[in-house]
């Protein structure tokens, strides 16, 4: 069943938005804090950088920053550690690792910077009409009284086929931690994209979102987000993804408030290793909690142009294997407690059901957290 109210409009609106409104001020790497560069294939590289000459903390909020270097608690796991489900092939892992005191940034492809910047990433650009290019099918906490700190969830990664159109053209799944209304507001997103026109290749990589007041940064090209850790980092290509019918290779990844700093973590995998935090000046509506909680998957196309598959490119009808899912799903709560959402609570929305779907959204068997299928093949212009 498809549940609207004001406040999903409102989820959706946040979205539309951001790709509208997108900005990219990329900084450039000063040579002398590059301790060592790794070649990882697929024509690109990775410069180890010296944890405190990161460009992160070139944001003029964080000039007199102090790095945190891990979080001072995490979220209670009132159910113990839900793991993943024994047919599942595993999370998604590393084979990079920087040098003790330094953190891995993705060196930026110039040819594709200068024309993708960060708006293109996103889907907006002079030609972009976000009623005809973004299309979402997302899960979404309802109108919470209670403020909310965070969220964990596991989904799966695959790599569909995007094609070679005309740029903006993706496809992507997230979660998101939210709070404000647009213009002014604030937001975190953390998943995976395949986008050939901004990564320059057609796998998926791990990305993260963040805006605050309309201005949007994705990944380590602007200053903010603080970078932690020496493996996992933003714009990491995926190199085990799940297949149809086969293997199934996920994200494990948490985003919490630390309940001393007030910073907002990014946690990764079951082993829970921080990749880095966003400081909590970068928030106008975030310094003290979000509201609205989402998990979703979101394609795009340049007007005119057939949209790309979501997911796997079938329908959650397909059945487990087949369609893409997010699993194990909770929340932290005021008591730093990670708890399930409560199904009554919980609004669905997709943007164009002749093309893309939800399944129904449920409780896991174990208890461990909300689960849902979710994905399509694409829609084809009129």
């Amino acid at each position: 069943m498809v549940i609207v109210s004001k406040r999903w409009i409102r989820v959706v609106f946040f979205l539309q938005f951001l790709v509208c409104n997108a900005e990219s001020t990329f900084e450039e790497i000063a040579p002398e804090s590059i301790v060592k560069s790794i070649k990882i294939g697929y024509g690109k590289s990775v410069d180890c950088v010296d944890l405190y000459s990161q460009p992160s903390l070139k944001h003029p909020l964080l000039m007199n920053h102090t790095i945190q270097m891990q979080p001072s608690s995490f979220p209670n796991d009132v159910l113990g550690d839900v793991g993943s489900k024994s047919s599942y092939s595993g999370e998604v892992r590393s084979d990079i690792e920087c040098p003790t005191g330094s953190v891995p940034i993705l060196r930026s492809n110039q040819s594709f910077r200068s024309t993708m910047p960060l708006g293109a990433l996103m889907g907006s650009g002079p030609d972009y009409d976000p009623n005809s290019t973004i299309r979402l099918a997302m899960v979404s906490t309802g109108p919470h009284s209670d403020p909310i700190y965070g969220s964990e969830t596991e989904f799966s990664v695959y790599e569909p086929s995007v094609g070679d159109t005309q740029a903006p053209r993706f496809s992507s799944a997230f979660l998101a931690v939210q709070n404000g209304e647009p213009p002014t507001y604030s937001m975190i997103m953390v998943g995976w994209d395949v986008n050939p026109q901004f990564y320059g290749d057609d796998h998926a990589h791990f990305e993260i979102v963040w805006v605050d007041k309309g201005k949007t940064c994705a990944n380590l090209g602007c200053p903010g987000f603080v970078q932690q850790s020496k493996q996992v980092f933003p714009g990491l290509k995926i190199t085990s993804v799940s297949t149809v019918g086969g293997q199934q290779s996920y994200l494990h990844v948490k985003v919490f408030k630390d309940q001393k700093t007030g910073n907002w973590w990014l946690i990764y995998g079951d082993g829970h290793h921080p990749v880095g935090y966003w400081p909590k000046e970068l928030f106008t509506y975030m310094a003290d909690a979000a509201d609205v909680v989402s998990w979703f998957g979101m394609v795009a196309a340049a007007r005119g142009e057939p949209t790309p598959p979501m997911g796997t490119g079938q329908s959650p009808d397909q059945g487990e294997g087949k369609a893409a899912y997010f699993e194990n799903i909770r929340v932290v709560d005021a008591s730093h407690n990670l708890v399930v959402p409560s199904l009554g609570g919980c609004q669905t929305h997709v943007t164009e059901p002749s093309c893309y779907a939800l399944g129904h959204f449920t409780n896991s068997d174990d208890g461990s957290g909300l689960r849902f299928l979710y994905g399509g093949g694409g829609c084809h212009p009129e």
